[in-house]
């Protein structure tokens, strides 16, 4: 399968210098809004969002599945730095057979909370994911096989 890679290294001015890179894989399904804000987390301007997504698969228009589900964060699970543990709750969010490469949710989500979505194309099992390497003074992250997160406004 075709991958699509995207690289981001910062640069941190604090007291310290922080300096790191991201590198995040896709495969032919990408995500593109809503956007990414920071490193994966992507922030929704409404409670019903408009998703969009690019496919790279050859063989001409598809229709497609939307999923979103709830993120829980686990309870005394965090990473070495401090950042919490998330997981996939339940599923609050089902559109099929959508037409295109983007659509608006008809329902509310909940304000001030995060989601994950993923998108796959109709009649397939595996929703798209993307896998992640971050690098850090120190610290070396890897995820593999995860949706897209975002979060909504207050």
């Amino acid at each position: 399968m075709k991958q699509n890679y995207k690289i981001v290294c910062l640069v941190a001015a604090s007291a310290s210098l922080v300096a790191g890179c991201v590198m995040v894989s896709y495969g032919s399904l990408k995500p593109v809004s809503p956007k990414n804000g920071s490193y994966l987390m992507g922030k929704s301007d409404s409670l019903q969002p408009t998703f969009e997504w690019e496919d790279k698969a050859p063989g001409g228009p598809s229709t497609y599945d939307l999923g979103v589900w709830e993120v829980i964060k686990k309870k005394f699970q965090v990473f070495d730095d401090g950042t919490p543990v998330y997981s996939r709750g339940d599923q609050v969010y089902l559109k099929e057979n959508i037409q295109g490469t983007s659509f608006r949710m008809e329902v509310p989500l909940k304000p001030a909370a995060k989601y994950y979505w993923s998108v796959r194309r109709t009649g397939a099992d595996q929703w798209a994911t993307y896998n992640g390497n971050a690098a850090l003074p120190g610290a070396s992250v890897a995820s593999y096989g995860e949706y897209f997160m975002f979060y909504t406004p207050k």
